[in-house]
């Protein structure tokens, strides 16, 4: 369960770190303010505390933290908004155009800054839950009609209290995938299922086959929802990726075929390295990442898993505060006391050319031909 922060000053103390982390078990602070992107690729921004004219503290926000979430999108033109914005209290105004809130008027207690958010960040869904009053606007516009390209609508819903007496909620929601991976959303069972295609990014991405910007000459094997590259800037010649031709961010959100086949492609490649007379290492990591790569485990945190030639499987936990080095499995491989391999740490510095990439993807793809199931007949 993710959080937002405090809003009165007795109960920050129930708040460790400000900067966000575990409260306990399954709650997580996300911190005074950011934007917060799931395995799905899913974005949800959010933003702690209440409006200030000057202070930015603990339980409070100023022009200055609106600035830094707006900021960075304001001139993006790839930008077309947010999936889920959440914050605390509601933007003022909201009910104008809208059905009246009986008995209670946003202008009394909302936030200007909020509406201003709420512009520059467009999102799907806007929820916040200060005032303890349920309230579903009509959809409104994020585009000037006939001035501006259309865009998809905004729903707020502002939250009442659990167990008020008076049972008033929202509805639920869920985001169903729509043709070519994008995420709208739906009222849970209002839609009827639809035929399953493989998601795409919706920016680009270096690893979904079907992307631009897929280095092809380096694909060595193509299975029916995985496939194998040569790694770029490989530690050995033999630096095998295995990778989902969908748009996957790790092995635990991948559905259960893409991870039959990447077990497929693990006991293929075992058989091949151990007729080498090599020990094999698969290791992955869901951290900073958008695409699921093998080289090989989100339960919903970043963690760096290995599964080791002996047997074993280690799972490490990366603490979102903590420095984690991001190309920790390489480092270790690169060590003084297993390949020997410093200087060959950083990929960006062991690129070849195109040509000799070409030609080890092809001495390798005749090497693991016999091993290959995606060319059983």
């Amino acid at each position: 369960m993710l959080v937002l922060g405090p809003n009165q000053s007795e109960h920050v103390s129930m708040y460790a770190d400000s900067k966000g982390g575990d409260l306990c078990e399954n709650i997580t602070f996300l911190g005074k303010k950011g934007i917060y992107s799931g395995s799905s690729g899913l974005q949800l921004a959010y933003l702690s505390g209440k409006e200030s004219d000057i202070i930015s503290d603990d339980t409070s926000f100023n022009a200055v933290d609106l600035s830094a979430l707006i900021d960075p999108v304001k001139n993006d033109t790839k930008f077309k908004g947010v999936d889920i914005l959440i914050n605390s209290q509601w933007p003022k105004g909201v009910e104008k155009y809208g059905t009246e809130v009986p008995g209670f008027k946003s202008d009394e207690c909302g936030s200007e800054a909020i509406s201003q958010l709420a512009l520059g960040l467009r999102p799907r869904y806007h929820f916040c839950g200060l005032e303890g009053v349920h309230y579903e606007r009509p959809p409104y516009r994020n585009h000037k009609v006939l001035a501006e390209p259309s865009r998809h609508v905004t729903r707020f819903i502002a939250l009442a209290n659990v167990g008020n007496t008076k049972k008033h909620k929202a509805q639920q929601f869920f985001y169903a995938t729509q043709e070519g991976g994008k995420k709208r959303p739906g009222k849970a069972g209002g839609d009827r299922p639809q035929k399953k295609h493989k998601p795409v990014s919706t920016g680009p991405c270096w690893f979904c086959l079907g992307s631009p910007e897929v280095e092809k000459h380096l694909v060595v094997s193509v299975g029916e929802e995985t496939y194998l590259a040569l790694a770029k800037g490989g530690l050995v010649a033999d630096h095998i990726l295995i990778l989902p031709i969908g748009h996957y961010q790790s092995s635990v959100t991948a559905p259960e075929e893409v991870i039959n086949e990447i077990d497929k492609y693990k006991k293929s490649l075992k058989k091949y390295f151990k007729k080498q007379g090599k020990a094999v290492v698969f290791f992955e990591r869901n951290f900073k990442t958008q695409h699921l790569q093998i080289q090989i485990a989100q339960i919903g945190v970043p963690y760096f898993y290995a599964e080791l030639p002996i047997g074993e499987k280690m799972f490490c936990r990366i603490q979102a505060s903590k420095k984690f080095p991001l190309q920790f499995g390489r480092e270790v491989l690169a060590s003084p006391s297993i390949l020997d391999m410093t200087e060959r740490v950083d990929w960006k510095v062991c690129n070849v050319a195109k040509h000799q990439e070409t030609e080890m993807a092809a001495t390798f793809k005749e090497k693991f031909k016999k091993y290959d199931f995606t060319l059983d007949e």
